[in-house]
């Protein structure tokens, strides 16, 4: 007597194939980042990431109806040593209507 509903294991084979392929990719990429890196030769300069004293600038642009001086608080969110020598800029847009917005003026 043949069924006419699939049996099980077709039913169950491409859950348990793709649970197999996600299990085996997870295990390959877990023993590709567990390798020792090399630590880099003293005789190499640092990289500019790593230089406490490299300068930064910051670019913080505002929003529709907003001012730069307005925004100016937010450097001090930014408390680690890596924001030490950075400038910070915000500017200010000039008014204008805005068409999407019944055409208010906005900053």
């Amino acid at each position: 007597m043949k069924s006419s509903s699939p049996s099980l294991l077709l039913l169950l084979a491409k859950p348990i194939a793709v649970i197999a392929v996600t299990v085996g990719s997870t295990v390959v990429f877990v023993l590709l980042l567990s390798q020792p890196q090399n630590p880099p030769s003293p005789s190499t300069p640092p990289s500019r990431s790593q230089d406490p004293m490299a300068r930064s600038f910051v670019l913080w642009l505002h929003g529709l109806g907003d001012s730069g001086p307005a925004n100016e608080p937010i450097k001090t969110l930014f408390t680690s040593p890596e924001f030490r020598n950075t400038r910070w800029s915000f500017p200010s847009a000039p008014s204008q209507p805005v068409t999407c917005n019944s055409k208010p003026n906005f900053i």
